[in-house]
């Protein structure tokens, strides 16, 4: 409970400067190594970034393949790619994203909100809008966009790929 404690403090940015401070461990040789710059904050935020890209596309994805059920193959395709190139980074998201959402039910609420409207302003779109969105999406998932993320964002990878370590040398358990 006390690790729980801890970690969602990190999460609301109470304990944030606590817990920066002491990623520099007692003995160097026994803490995990992580990335320069690296921090409980900094975690949180590549976590939300790519929790983002996740719902993002899913929804947009979800939205297409039933609005234009014969892109649903080339939807599906891409999508597994993806999760499949950057699944350990994707799972690391969801994994803290979810442990958020059983704490916080606030949260849970706040991200469903966001994605119901989501959802509204596309079905609120001309018929020649949603089509042009979809053959983006379809078209990005083709081309695989979701490496033009890493190449423009790699901190964020290195973030997610280290998540774990990170919390432990700020010493704070990360959840499972």
């Amino acid at each position: 409970m006390i690790a729980r404690s801890r970690f969602m403090q990190i999460c609301s940015g109470g304990a944030l400067a606590v817990l920066a401070g002491r990623l520099l461990a007692a003995d160097p040789a026994a803490a995990p190594q992580v990335p320069p710059g690296s921090s409980p904050r900094t975690v949180m935020v590549a976590i939300g970034k790519m929790y983002a890209r996740i719902q993002s596309a899913e929804s947009q994805a979800r939205f297409c393949a039933g609005t234009f059920p014969e892109q649903a193959p080339a939807i599906e395709a891409g999508l597994a790619t993806w999760r499949k190139e950057d699944g350990p980074v994707i799972q690391t998201a969801l994994r803290y994203q979810n442990f958020l959402r059983g704490e916080s039910p606030a949260l849970k609420e706040q991200e469903d909100r966001i994605l119901q409207e989501s959802l509204a302003k596309m079905r609120g779109l001309a018929a020649e809008a949603q089509a042009a969105a979809c053959k983006n999406l379809v078209r990005g998932l083709e081309q695989e966009s979701w490496r033009d993320w890493r190449r423009r964002d790699p901190d964020m990878y290195e973030q997610l790929e280290h998540a774990d370590d990170i919390l432990r040398a700020a010493g704070v358990n990360p959840p499972e």
